[in-house]
């Protein structure tokens, strides 16, 4: 189970490294949709809580 846990966070930080990085084609002057963005910070916000529950449900136990 803590494997478990800990492999998703670790798949969480690479999601939300990628997600940060500058656009390959070089056109780090276009802004990306602002709409766009707030869904991905929501959902990755929300993971990550999930993840952080987990992990407080899991010491609690142990």
């Amino acid at each position: 189970m803590v494997v478990e846990t800990a492999s998703k966070i670790k798949v969480f930080i690479v999601k939300s490294q990628e997600s940060k990085r500058e656009p390959k084609n070089g056109s780090s002057t276009t802004l990306p949709n602002k709409a766009n963005l707030k869904k991905e910070l929501t959902k990755h916000d929300l993971e990550a809580q999930e993840l952080i529950n987990q992990i407080l449900n899991m010491a609690e136990i142990g």
